[in-house]
């Protein structure tokens, strides 16, 4: 979520978008909560079938995005590798922009060791 000042900076129409992608989101976790809740109260009621498929339909629904992330990670992996060993680079800006983009530490440094960018690459030609 933007902090104050980035409120202050965003359009109105991103802020619509925004806070509409947050309603749906906390909309979906609310069900979910729900749907867990019924299943429990199914639980202590003895209603054990019902209870299990709840958690059946659950956990398709978690295997199927675990499925869906794991082939956009892979398609992104496939992609920057096949960028990579063509031998182009990216600019420092093209760089910097993804350094924000991605918040996870160990992708980033996982990326910077794949991928060359034009500031590694004329390092390595003075050499």
């Amino acid at each position: 979520m933007p902090t104050t000042t980035e409120n202050l900076t965003e359009r109105p129409e991103d802020t619509i978008r925004r806070l509409a992608q947050e309603n749906l989101k906390l909309r979906a976790q609310l069900g979910e909560t729900l749907g867990d809740l019924d299943a429990l109260h199914d639980q202590i009621a003895g209603n054990y079938p019902r209870a299990t498929f709840w958690l059946q339909i659950k956990v398709t629904r978690q295997r199927r995005e675990l499925e869906r992330r794991s082939l956009r990670a892979y398609a992104r992996r496939l992609v920057l590798r096949a960028y990579a060993e063509a031998g182009h680079t990216l600019t420092d800006e093209q760089w910097a922009e993804i350094r924000q983009k991605v918040a996870d530490a160990r992708m980033l440094g996982n990326l910077a060791r794949v991928l060359p960018t034009a500031a590694s690459v004329t390092d390595d030609s003075e050499d």
